[in-house]
């Protein structure tokens, strides 16, 4: 049997850690960001070896009540803990992992994309908020499908006016890798508008604000639609161009995805669109 005398504290600070940021791995910030709210938790004072199946759905547990997150995040925290068990053994430094036979929750995944009416009331809602970024935010969203955070980042240097293109680089992107993201005859005016603004100052970036969550939601609400995040916009982006007849691949490769698996879980038929395939058929039965 392995016996490892530093506590899962120790072991994520001196081996987990250094091993994640010395292979470059993507996305070490948000890592480093999950380590740092484990390590509030009294499952990190206990040895290494001496973690059992208890102490994991106790750290679940508490983490779901205290942090007051929904069961699909706490779901994204059980994963990071069972990852650094078999990373633990993998390297030899314990025998089993104590997460086996824990089940995650069952998450049900989401399925709103806005129609063409209540793209147009958004943007109307948008068009007056306070926020002097939001408009512009909503609109790049909708007709890129880029995630939230990687607008509020863009730089000028990104944008490619003659190739019509914004590249995503790794650093930056969900999947750390480069992305480039088409531009169309909508958005393109955006940009303009946006880069002419920071002309006049010394920034690079294209929004020097770092959240419009709170204007989003406000704009949601006077657009009078039925609740919507701004995650969702990705997802009507996707659905759109599906309708439009582009073909599956071509979204996922679009949307930065690792499959066309997670593009499909992407995809939302509207009750519209059910009925009207429902149409393309019948069948008159003679007695």
């Amino acid at each position: 049997m392995t016996t490892y005398r530093q506590t899962l504290s120790e072991f994520i600070n001196t081996v987990y850690l250094p091993y994640y940021m010395g292979r470059g791995l993507k996305g070490f910030a948000t890592e480093k960001g999950r380590m740092d709210i484990m390590m509030e938790y009294p499952i990190v004072a206990k040895k290494l070896t001496d973690i059992n199946k208890n102490d994991v759905t106790l750290f679940i547990a508490g983490i779901l009540s205290a942090r007051k997150i929904t069961k699909a995040t706490s779901n994204r925290y059980y994963a990071r803990i069972h990852a650094i068990f078999n990373f633990a053994i993998n390297e030899g430094y314990m025998d089993k992992n104590p997460c086996q036979g824990i089940r995650k929750f069952k998450e049900f995944c989401r399925k709103r994309a806005l129609s063409e009416e209540e793209i147009r009331q958004l943007l109307d809602a948008c068009a007056v908020s306070k926020s002097y970024y939001l408009f512009d935010t909503v609109c790049i969203a909708l007709n890129t499908g880029m995630r939230r955070k990687e607008i509020l980042t863009l730089s000028s240097k990104q944008i490619d006016f003659k190739n019509r293109i914004i590249t995503l680089y790794g650093v930056k992107t969900k999947s750390g890798y480069d992305r480039e993201i088409p531009l169309n005859d909508e958005v393109i005016p955006v940009l303009i508008k946006l880069i002419k603004r920071i002309n006049n100052t010394s920034l690079d970036k294209l929004f020097n604000v770092k959240s419009v969550k709170t204007a989003f939601n406000t704009a949601v609400k006077k657009a009078g639609i039925d609740p919507v995040r701004f995650h969702d916009l990705r997802r009507t982006f996707a659905t759109h161009l599906r309708d439009a007849g582009v073909d599956i691949t071509v979204i996922c490769e679009i949307l930065g995805h690792s499959s066309v698996k997670v593009t499909e879980r992407y995809l939302y038929n509207s009750r519209n669109t059910l009925q009207n395939s429902i149409k393309k058929i019948g069948f008159k039965l003679k007695r």
